[in-house]
């Protein structure tokens, strides 16, 4: 919920989101045909104009070598979605804090888990 009062839900199974207020009930896909899977790793923060999401696609092996994370900026009032790759295998952390968005998560490199946070601009840009 921001400070007007609009809620925001995310289902990572469908990648649907819902903004429901006193006076808006409107709802926006961010992907289609994502794959069902179980571990999906999903955070969300919003502020009074956008809707942060950083989520997984799909459950990959330790041993896989690709971008599996999305952010996505979707805006509150004409529900356009800006998004962004990001190079880990799963995320762990989604904040909004002093104008910057801090997301963390873990990419595995040669099998082992290495942790890393970027810290970006409100427009998604490091």
């Amino acid at each position: 919920i921001n400070d007007n009062g609009i809620l925001a839900i995310f289902d990572p199974m469908t990648f649907k989101v819902k903004f429901i207020g006193e006076e808006i009930y409107q709802e926006v896909i961010l992907e289609k045909e994502i794959p069902f899977e179980m571990e999906k790793a999903a955070y969300s923060a919003m502020n009074e104009d956008f809707l942060y999401i950083i989520t997984s696609h799909i459950a990959l092996d330790i041993t896989e070598d690709s971008g599996n994370v999305t952010l996505y900026r979707i805006n509150i009032s004409d529900l356009s979605v800006k998004k962004k790759i990001i190079e880990y295998n799963t995320p762990t952390l989604l904040n909004l804090s002093g104008g910057y968005i801090y997301i963390s998560g873990v990419r595995f490199e040669e099998l082992k888990p290495i942790g890393r946070t970027l810290k970006l601009n409100l427009n998604l840009d490091e």
